[in-house]
This record gives C-alpha cells, sequence and structure tokens, in this order.
C-alpha cells in the first residue's frame, strides 16, 4: 500500500478509501490537528507522556507522514480485511496494526465530529437539526450486522435475530430526501424489534413532519406528526388494487433511506461480520461510517442534491 502512488490513480484511491482525492486532503487538514494534540501528550500506545513532546509533527517509523496515517485507517475500515493481511500491505507487524487501528480510530472520529457530520445520537435534538436543514420529510428504517456468536447461551438468545436468522447487532437510522443521516440509534441487540428501539429512542420532529416507515414500525406514532407507512398485507388475505398502487408509491419515496444505509455500508467494517466482540469497537464504527457518508453527502464534488456542501479551499 504505497500511499503517493495510489493518491495518483484517483479512481483505486477511491476504491480504497471511500473518498476522493479533494474531500482526503479537506478531511486530512483536520485530522492533522487531532493527532498533533494527541501525539503531543500520548504514545501511540495511548501510554500518557511523563513531559510533552516538543515536536508532535515528526514522523513516526512505521506510518511516517500524517496523510499516511489517514490513509491507513480509511483502508482498514474500508476493506476490514484481516489484520496480518493489513500489516502486510502496509509493511509492518499485525501488532502494529492493531496499534495503529486503535490509535487512529478515536481520531477520526473526532475529526469528522468537528467537520459536524456525525448523526446526533440523542432524539431530542433531531427536531431542531431537521428545522436548521428545512426538512419537512424524513425516513427510518432499521439495519443489521452480522456478529461472530457469543459463546455464553443466555447471551446468544439476545443477539439472535430471527428475521436473519443469525447473531446480529442493529440500529435505526433516519434519514432526510437527500441521504442525509440525520440520526443514528444506539447499537441494539439483534433480537429487539425495531419499534421497541424506536420507542426507547424517544425521537422529537418539528410539528407537521412526514416520517416515512416500514411495517416493522407499526403502531409507533409520535405526537404531532404525519405517519407514511405502506398497508400491511392481512393474514390469509390480500390487498386491494389501490392499497397496493399506494405500497408501491410509498415504497419509491422511502428508497432514498435505503440508498443512505448502502452509504453507510460502504465501508465493510459494517457490511462484513463484525469479528470483534467489544460493543464499544460495534457502536464506534457505525458511527465514524455514518459521519463518512454524510461527509460524502456534504462533499462538493458529489451529484448529492445538498444545500449545505462544505466550502473547497
Amino acid at each position: 500500500m504505497n500511499y503517493k502512488e495510489i493518491r495518483k490513480r484517483a479512481r483505486q484511491f477511491e476504491s480504497v478509501t471511500s473518498l476522493k482525492v479533494e474531500e482526503f486532503d479537506h478531511l486530512l487538514a483536520i485530522f492533522s490537528d487531532k493527532w498533533r494534540n494527541y501525539y503531543r501528550i500520548h504514545t501511540i500506545e495511548g501510554k500518557r507522556r511523563n513531559a510533552p513532546l516538543m515536536k508532535p509533527e515528526k514522523p513516526t517509523k512505521s506510518l511516517p507522514s500524517t496523510a499516511e496515517k489517514l490513509f491507513f485507517i480509511l483502508v482498514y475500515l474500508k476493506n476490514y480485511a484481516l489484520q496480518e493481511m493489513t500489516a502486510a500491505s502496509f509493511g509492518f507487524s499485525q501488532g502494529q496494526a492493531s496499534k495503529w487501528q486503535k490509535a487512529l480510530r478515536p481520531l477520526l472520529h473526532e475529526s469528522l465530529k468537528s467537520l459536524d457530520v456525525l448523526p446526533t445520537r440523542e432524539g431530542h435534538k433531531v427536531a431542531g437539526i431537521l428545522d436548521k436543514l428545512g426538512e419537512t420529510r424524513c425516513f427510518l428504517d432499521g439495519s443489521e450486522r452480522g456478529i461472530n456468536r457469543p459463546a455464553d447461551q443466555t447471551v446468544q438468545e439476545g443477539f439472535f435475530s430471527g428475521k436473519k436468522k443469525g447473531h446480529e447487532v442493529k440500529n435505526n437510522f433516519l434519514a432526510t430526501e437527500n441521504q442525509y443521516v440525520v440520526y443514528l440509534s444506539p447499537t441494539h441487540e439483534g433480537s429487539v424489534h425495531d419499534k421497541k428501539m424506536a420507542d426507547e429512542d424517544q425521537l422529537v420532529f418539528p410539528d407537521g413532519t412526514h416520517l416515512f416507515q416500514d411495517t416493522g414500525y407499526q403502531g409507533y406514532a409520535p405526537p404531532n406528526v404525519f405517519i407514511v407507512q405502506p398497508f400491511k398485507k392481512p393474514r390469509n388475505g390480500g390487498l386491494c388494487e389501490l392499497k397496493k398502487w399506494f405500497n408501491k408509491y410509498v415504497s419509491k419515496i422511502r428508497v432514498c433511506v435505503e440508498h443512505a444505509i448502502n452509504g453507510v455500508k460502504r465501508c465493510r467494517v459494517v457490511k462484513d461480520k463484525c469479528r470483534h466482540f467489544r460493543q464499544h469497537f460495534r457502536d464506534q464504527v457505525i458511527d465514524i461510517c455514518t459521519g463518512l457518508h454524510n461527509f460524502r453527502v456534504c462533499s462538493p464534488f458529489r451529484s448529492y442534491k445538498c444545500n449545505f456542501k462544505w466550502a473547497v479551499n
């Protein structure tokens, strides 16, 4: 993985990082400050130094420049290869690969937070964000991610999803029509129902908002909100032609939230089965990958119909 060589091939660079070169440079300006402040006080292992480092911008041995550090963590999240494979690609040991991803992952998260592209995790803030964006329609949907089967039998039952027939974790996503993800729920066990997750989130919407949701949220109706939901097919029965037409109409509009979730899952760390057992990792990576998706939605180099593109330096 030669950063300087891959950077010259724009299409390949986007394929391995999920970002265009111009977007990478915009993120790098923030990430460099985060790395400098971190490395001045801490070692790569996360231990606090006895005294602040005088030159925190000096090159490190395995990943010399800050650009290579950002490139490494983006490649790791985008491809989610085995750490042995990642280490071999960058020319160092598996232990170093583990240290680097643990050190750089929180810094990328902080960088996206500084750019104000992370989704809110607090339901009461949704109304203010939708008002700020000028959105009157939003779209709610859930998504599941596979995990390794827990060893404990009782824990297995909590994570088993009858829908996917496997052990999963899941999140609710609230997106706008231009695929910007406004809200990301906490990461729940796979057995938790979508409607129960939405009830626990306690989302607050502006009055008169049109909320599009699927039949998995049957009975979920926040106050002062217009619910747009497909008709559920009755057991041992069928739907009339008018209801079938309405369901197709709603599906065509709701597809934007499916595209948003697919945009988040460009990063294979939240698409493939998660090999990590720590719940903090599972929750943090979905937050980071959603932030990267929102960053791309706000990019002036993308065709998303977004009114709040960030400025090109």
